[in-house]
């Protein structure tokens, strides 16, 4: 048994950083060290982000967008003559996509596996707020095991923060997801 399922559709995209308040109360930063699991930021599971659940700014004051991939939010911007010419007179900034997604039914005990296509810049990708990889490329394609950290009987989420900072060439590079996602489960042994 082997299903694909493609992932694009329903992300969302948070443009530029997002400072992480630092709590006052020992036992928080206590808990956040000695978990593997981020337990606030954009990481963390439980993050509000869903723009369609914000009434103003009361919920979340960040700005949240419904994207879908492939996505490149760099080249929206307008040209500025005082960025770099190489890089197509565009400002690149940091920024955070989100998906919440269900496994399908049937696939306890199996393989699932998340794979990324590509994305423009150093990319950090976490899900239900574990940490899961680091890719320091914009032109590869990567491959993450997520059987024992998804969930089987609840939404999971997906967090990705793209660094553009810092460039691999002399080119127009882009920055976000811009190749598809797939989320893949085999059985427990498979050849791929």
């Amino acid at each position: 048994m082997r299903k694909e399922i493609v992932l694009n559709s329903g992300w969302i995209f948070h443009k530029g950083d997002i400072a992480e308040p630092i709590s006052k109360y020992k036992g928080f930063i206590y808990c956040q060290s000695k978990t593997e699991r981020k337990l606030s930021g954009p990481a963390a599971y439980n993050y509000s982000d869903r723009p369609d659940q914000f009434y103003g700014n009361m919920i979340n004051p960040e700005k949240w967008e419904w994207v879908d991939l492939p996505h490149d939010y760099v080249v929206y911007q307008d040209n500025d003559e005082n960025e770099n010419c190489a890089l197509g007179y565009l400002h690149y900034d940091n920024a955070w996509y989100r998906k919440h997604f269900n496994v399908p039914e049937g696939c306890e005990n199996k393989r699932v596996l998340l794979r990324f296509d590509g994305i423009a810049g150093k990319s950090t990708v976490y899900l239900n707020g574990c940490l899961m990889y680091h890719n320091f490329s914009s032109y590869n394609t990567f491959e993450i095991d997520i059987s024992d950290y998804v969930y089987y009987d609840k939404e999971n989420v997906i967090a990705v923060y793209v660094n553009t900072e810092g460039f691999e060439g002399w080119w127009y590079q882009g920055g976000g997801i811009y190749r598809d996602v797939h989320l893949t489960v085999t059985e427990p042994t498979a050849i791929d």
